[in-house]
């Protein structure tokens, strides 16, 4: 669900319903990175709709993305601070994030970018190239170390804290208890 669309009338909906879990793309922490993937919406817009979604009970996954071929080591910090603050916000059991390397598709604005200003470090013809297992685009960054850092917040220790405190069936500690094993 894009996070400026999470009103009050949505969630509201949506609760009833019985939604339990939304999946908002963040993408990044950086409001130039946004406007450059024509995400149309803010940093502003997307942390509200976060933070409203969790008030309303909803566990939510938020997607990210890392190697943007104009982001340093700063930009990807602010990434990682946005996720932390919206992971550490109002936490239930069952939030999670997802970490992943840049990959522009075909047909996006990124895409015609990176073949524009040649940051393509494979053939970008060939579509089977276009995985999250490696690097497509030139990085200023590591991007697998920021992908598994950013996945740490998971065992930030408030993280664990405030989703251990927020059980609250027999479900969910099952649940956690096969996240146990599976670490």
């Amino acid at each position: 669900v894009r996070a400026d669309l999470l009103d009050d009338n949505r969630l509201s909906l949506m609760k009833k319903l019985n939604f339990r879990l939304l999946k908002v793309g963040l993408e990044s922490g950086n409001n130039e990175t946004l406007r450059r993937i024509v995400k149309n919406t803010t940093l502003e817009q997307i942390k509200n709709g976060i933070k409203k979604a969790k008030d309303y009970g909803f566990r939510v996954l938020i997607t990210s993305m890392v190697g943007y071929p104009w982001e340093g080591e700063k930009e990807t910090l602010n990434t990682y601070k946005v996720l932390k603050e919206l992971m550490l916000y109002r936490t239930h059991f069952g939030d999670s994030l997802q970490s992943s390397i840049v990959v522009p598709y075909p047909g996006t604005p990124l895409y015609n970018d990176s073949v524009k200003n040649g940051w393509f470090k494979v053939d970008y013809k060939n579509l089977e190239n276009f995985d999250m297992s490696k690097d497509l685009l030139k990085s200023k960054i590591d991007t697998a170390k920021w992908c598994k850092k950013n996945w740490r917040i998971h065992l930030h220790p408030l993280f664990l804290i405030k989703s251990l405190f927020s059980l609250r069936s027999v479900t969910d500690f099952r649940i956690a208890w096969r996240g146990i094993i599976s670490l």
